[in-house]
């Protein structure tokens, strides 16, 4: 969701964003990448989550 708002000389404008995960992503220890990141021992990752995103311009024309 956004908005803008022309004040004569200023601008402002806004955003706010919210972004969930659908699925949760699971690694059971099958990744040749972190295994071997952490010393060759099998590793086990669950991420899931949501974001906050947010933002304020404010501008000034001459």
């Amino acid at each position: 969701m956004g908005f803008g708002l022309n004040l004569g000389r200023f601008i402002v404008d806004g955003v706010v964003q919210y972004i969930r995960t659908e699925v949760d992503r699971q690694i059971g220890g099958e990744s040749e990448n972190l295994n071997h990141t952490y010393g060759g021992y099998p590793v086990s990752v669950d991420a899931k989550g949501e974001l906050w995103g947010y933002g304020l311009t404010v501008s000034y024309n001459f």
